[in-house]
């Protein structure tokens, strides 16, 4: 997955559907955004690979869900 580059304490995917805060030091919080509905809190972690490593999981886990249908 692509990332956009950082904008202050937030870091978005290109596609637009994940973002990872970095809110205090050593704590990058994953999120799932969904095109409908509210940001899902996916995980904390404790660095930005990590964070970006949780997030391709979600999309991983999403696109065999759409495949399994």
């Amino acid at each position: 997955m692509k990332w956009l580059p950082p904008y202050g304490m937030v870091q978005r995917s290109f596609c637009g559907r994940y973002a990872i805060q970095h809110p205090v030091e050593n704590v990058w919080i994953a999120y799932s955004i969904p095109t409908v509905g509210e940001p899902a809190k996916l995980d904390e972690c404790e660095s930005d690979e990590k964070a970006k490593a949780r997030c391709d999981h979600d999309e991983r886990d999403l696109r065999a869900l759409r495949r399994a249908g």
